[in-house]
């Protein structure tokens, strides 16, 4: 069976001149059930890069991604299909509540970011994470086609802005200007999907702060005719219990935008294929270095002691926790 058998998916634009929306929805009345079990879902298949000269936002990569090298993720057991989407009710507010009192890190005065990461183990406690992590998978699975997965890594991050009241934060939203435009593969080699989970409500608890995934920019674009703007490409507004859902190479070239007012917390997933180990990509990383002079190996490869985990496996997370209540584990 291949990683995506069975499940069809609207075609992304590809070409697309503008920037699509998606505005935060109040979930805070919805209750999910066996016969409703997600609020609302929006999936779109688009085509992978898995070649350099097709990654035509190259100039673009920002941050940790800038030096790394580019990853073709060919024959890897959970890719070939490349996707993006939202889900909304993926988590009820009363989940979300439980995760942002257990688990989200503590504010720290002066300091805009806070984080909290888990790599390789899925904590037992609370036993709401687990069962989301275990959610998200099957999610990937029965909404986008994407199986045969393994739990990596999450951080759950909370980003402080400005303190002002609601009532005098600004309504239009501000111009994308892209500054830390990434690949996720690229940052890390073990990263294959990416999910993110919101627990703050945008125009409620946040202002900004929205997950921006861009296919076109255009330099001169911006306010006054100089820098950049991002012309094209997928906003998301953070939603309590929303998730949103994307392959990680660099045809989802994505960022957050600035977090200008309140808080916003959010916990990302992120998934391997199984099999996976890194080191995986060593031998690319020495093709792609002595080619381009940069993004050589990272110390993990031929004959380097891999970092292996049993608890890696979303199969594992699935037995240990059911998805939804009503479901049995072994579904």
């Amino acid at each position: 069976m291949s990683c995506s058998d069975g499940v069809e998916l609207e075609k992304w634009p590809v070409g697309s001149s503008s920037v699509v929306t998606v505005p935060a929805v109040d979930t805070r009345t919805w209750a999910p059930s066996p016969k409703r079990e997600l609020f609302g879902v929006r999936a779109w298949e688009l085509p992978c890069i898995d070649k350099f000269d097709q990654h035509k936002l190259n100039n673009y990569t920002r941050n940790v991604s800038r030096r790394k090298a580019f990853l073709d993720r060919t024959g890897l057991k959970c890719h070939g299909r490349c996707v993006r989407g939202v889900v909304d009710g993926f988590a009820t507010h009363a989940e979300m509540d439980e995760l942002r009192r257990t688990l989200a890190p503590k504010a720290v005065p002066g300091q805009a970011a806070t984080i909290v990461t888990f790599r390789w183990d899925v904590p037992d406690s609370p036993p709401v994470f687990r069962m989301l992590v275990a959610r998200a998978a099957t999610v990937l699975a029965e909404r986008y086609g994407v199986r045969q997965l393994r739990f990596y890594r999450s951080n759950i991050i909370r980003w402080t802005g400005n303190s002002k009241p609601r009532a005098e934060w600004p309504v239009p939203p501000l111009e994308w200007t892209p500054g830390s435009l990434h690949g996720d593969t690229n940052t890390d080699e073990m990263f294959l999907f990416t999910t993110i989970m919101y627990l703050s409500q945008h125009g409620e608890d946040v202002k900004g702060g929205e997950t921006g995934i861009a296919d076109e920019v255009d330099h001169g674009k911006a306010p006054g005719g100089t820098g950049t703007r991002v012309t094209a490409g997928l906003r998301i507004e953070p939603s309590i219990g929303r998730l949103l859902v994307f392959s990680s190479g660099v045809e989802n070239m994505h960022e957050m935008l600035p977090v200008t007012h309140g808080e916003r917390i959010a916990c990302q997933m992120w998934f391997a294929c199984e099999g996976m180990d890194p080191g995986w990509a060593h031998e690319q990383r020495i093709a792609f270095e002595r080619q381009h002079g940069y993004g050589g190996p990272d110390g993990i490869g031929a004959g380097v002691p891999k970092e292996t985990s049993p608890q890696m496996s979303v199969a594992l997370s699935a037995a240990l926790a059911k998805p939804w209540p009503w479901r049995a584990k072994s579904r």
